[in-house]
């Protein structure tokens, strides 16, 4: 987890854990992106323009970017990871939102953002004790059968 040492540390524990928990879902998580420059911000940004005025392939940049000085990844409080199979991002979506985060959904599914109150607050507190893995279940009720009783003499 080097890659996360870069980002923000009151955000870099949310990000551990949720690469923890794509490792015990066995979703092969791989961060592709975490704190960036803003060089760096601007140099996606203008290929991503030139994807959207169709001068180079939608693969070359199939996600959103921000417009430099207006990523979360500028400031250490976004990450981008990739999983397999793909339908594991919208388990690790739906958990970080859970968290409090703020997840790119299907329009940018690999971006992963730091919600306004994660910063307050450690992960040890949201994912202690409780399955993380699934959504959020109703509690059910378990009912133990009485033995039947003795009519009274």
């Amino acid at each position: 987890m080097s890659a996360l040492a870069d980002l923000d540390p009151r955000f870099r524990p949310w990000a551990q854990e949720l690469i923890r928990l794509g490792e015990r879902l066995a979703l092969r998580p791989r961060v592709t992106s975490t704190r960036r420059s803003i060089r760096a911000q601007t140099v996606l940004w203008e290929l991503r323009q030139r994807v959207l005025r169709g001068e180079v392939p939608a693969s070359v940049q199939p996600f959103p970017v921000a417009q430099p000085g207006t990523s979360s990844h500028e400031l250490g409080l976004a990450i981008d990871v990739v999983v397999r199979p793909e339908g594991g991002q919208r388990v690790l979506g739906d958990v970080w939102r859970g968290w409090g985060g703020v997840w790119g959904g299907s329009s940018d599914p690999i971006h992963y953002g730091a919600g306004p109150d994660m910063l307050l607050r450690s992960p040890r507190r949201v994912t202690e004790g409780r399955p993380i893995a699934r959504p959020p279940m109703v509690p059910v009720r378990r009912v133990t059968p009485r033995p039947p009783t003795q009519p009274c003499a």
